[in-house]
């Protein structure tokens, strides 16, 4: 499990609020979901708005840490080189990161083993013109 000291949290409050302006617009997304987040053993939560009476809590990942959660989640054992679009949804089932989808998308696209495996698109045929008799 990765740890994640990276994020600085105050809890008790919105003590931050006067440093909003000045955090990236990761940051400014997660810490607009304020009243969901939640620290423990240093590891910044959110919970997901699960409509069951148990949430779930995915880990927040910062900048700093990205590139380590996309290979646990794409070329991890349970990963095994799946995807695209199913590494996207481990990493959005686990992790809370604005532009996840773009991350993992470029991360995919750079992955040697996945664009081995890839099949190869079909080529289109060549355009003919065609007569035709009366409609």
């Amino acid at each position: 499990m990765i740890q994640i000291s990276a994020w600085c949290f105050v809890s008790g409050g919105n003590q931050l609020l006067r440093n909003f302006m000045s955090m990236c617009c990761a940051a400014r997304a997660v810490w607009a979901q304020f009243e969901l987040l939640l620290l423990q053993q240093r590891v910044l939560y959110i919970k997901s708005a699960a409509h069951t009476t148990q949430a779930k809590l995915r880990m927040v990942v910062p900048k700093q840490l990205v590139e380590q959660a996309l290979v646990e989640v794409h070329d991890g054992v349970a990963g095994a080189h799946l995807g695209g679009m199913e590494s996207l949804m481990k990493m959005k089932a686990r992790f809370r990161r604005p532009g996840t989808t773009t991350e993992v998308h470029c991360f995919y696209d750079r992955c040697l083993t996945c664009a081995k495996c890839k099949p190869r698109a079909k080529p289109r045929a060549p355009l003919w013109s065609f007569t035709s008799g009366n409609p």
